[in-house]
């Protein structure tokens, strides 16, 4: 289980736009949550960053479709919902955040 983050983490930035590659994913560390962030093209998705599979860092995956991809198992979630595809149960919290 992902520990929610304080109301701290939502008050300043993590990553600069312009570090972000589009479609890739880039992992960050903030207030004890590991998150990943996915830019693609103008939007972005802050999601929690450990797969619920196996806890892998979902920052070492790969972004296919509107999917993140763990690269441990292949266990897929959509980036706009954090939703697996494989079992609807198993989700990525999504954080809101400005861009």
């Amino acid at each position: 289980m992902t520990a929610e983050p304080s109301p701290g983490l939502l008050d300043r930035s993590i990553v600069a736009w312009n570090d972000l590659v589009d479609r890739a994913p880039f992992g960050a560390f903030a207030d004890g949550v590991d998150l990943v962030i996915v830019r693609v093209a103008d939007g972005h998705s802050v999601l929690s960053g450990r797969c619920q599979h196996r806890g892998a860092l979902m920052a070492d995956g790969t972004v296919q479709g509107d999917n993140l991809v763990c690269g441990v198992h292949g266990w897929d979630y959509r980036l706009d919902t954090g939703v697996s595809s494989y079992d609807d149960r198993e989700h990525l919290h999504r954080f809101q955040s400005a861009a």
